[in-house]
C-alpha cells in the first residue's frame, strides 16, 4: 500500500517541476522539427530534422532573434560544442562545423567520421554525439 501514495504524488508532478520552461515562436513560414538543442550562453542552436541548424541570439529573452546558422545537412540528430567547433552526428557520418569570420553562417563542415554502413532504410538514424575520453566520441546508430 505504500506504493500508491508515491505513484500518486509521481502523478501530480509536472515538467515545470523540474525544468524552467520557455515558449518562444519560430519565424513565420519556419517549420522547426526540433532533432538537437545546444544551449550557447543567453543563446540557443537548434537543429532540424530537415537539415538546418537555427541561432537564436538571447533565447530567453522576449524578443530572440532567430538565424539560419546551417542548412543542408541530413538530419543532424543531436548537437555538441567543443571550442569553436559544432559538432553533429548526420544519418552518415560524425561532422563538425564552425563560423569562422563570425558573420553568423557555417563556413566550415568537416567529416570526423563515416566508417559505417547505411542500408539505406528510412527507419536508419544516427544519434549524437557525446564526449568520451580522449577527444573520443559516442553516438548512438
Amino acid at each position: 500500500m505504500v506504493g500508491l501514495p508515491v505513484l500518486l504524488l509521481a502523478l501530480q508532478a509536472s515538467e515545470a517541476d523540474y525544468f524552467e520552461i520557455v515558449d518562444f515562436t519560430a519565424p513565420e513560414g519556419v517549420l522547426l522539427e526540433v532533432s538537437g538543442l545546444l544551449p550557447s550562453n543567453e543563446d540557443l542552436y537548434i537543429a532540424t530534422r530537415r537539415g538546418e541548424i537555427w541561432h537564436v541570439k538571447n533565447a530567453l529573452s522576449k524578443s530572440p532573434r532567430f538565424s539560419l546558422w546551417a542548412e543542408g545537412l541530413q538530419e543532424p540528430l543531436g548537437l555538441l560544442k567543443q571550442g569553436e567547433w559544432i559538432y553533429s552526428v548526420q544519418r552518415g557520418e560524425l561532422s563538425r562545423m564552425r563560423d569562422r569570420n563570425d558573420d553568423g553562417r557555417m563556413d566550415d563542415l568537416e567529416t570526423v567520421a563515416d566508417g559505417w554502413h547505411l542500408s539505406g532504410n528510412y527507419h536508419e538514424y544516427a544519434f549524437g554525439p557525446t564526449p568520451g575520453p580522449n577527444g573520443s566520441f559516442f553516438f548512438t546508430l
